[in-house]
């Protein structure tokens, strides 16, 4: 009996997740701007992995895979799982660097206009 009621319990509560689940929309726009953040990221990225090294570039999938394009391998692309612990260091430097740089042009940018 007091299983039974349990188990009522939590299928209702099952029911109405899943019932605000479906009814919630798609935030396109934070998505759109998550995209958007993410591919400059990784454009920026590029910029400092050049200066580290020429051989790799970084190319965003999607929001939660990256890959690796070994130029010296005829530009292939391979998950940047299969680097060496090396490679991976310059390779994961480089977004590192790239976020640094831009908070520091961002709080440039927020000393001159607030002072």
């Amino acid at each position: 009996m007091e299983q039974d009621k349990k188990l009522e319990g939590a299928k209702s509560k099952i029911e109405r997740c899943q019932k605000l689940a479906g009814g919630m929309p798609a935030n396109s726009l934070r998505d759109f701007a998550l995209q958007t953040m993410f591919d400059l990221l990784i454009t920026l990225a590029n910029r400092q992995l050049s200066d580290i090294t020429s051989r790799y570039a970084l190319r965003a999938v999607d929001l939660k895979y990256m890959v690796v394009i070994d130029l010296w391998n005829a530009g292939e692309q391979r998950p940047v799982e299969t680097l060496s612990g090396g490679e991976s260091f310059l390779v994961s430097l480089s977004p590192g660097l790239a976020l640094l740089r831009t908070e520091q042009r961002a709080l440039k940018a927020g000393i001159i206009v607030s002072g």
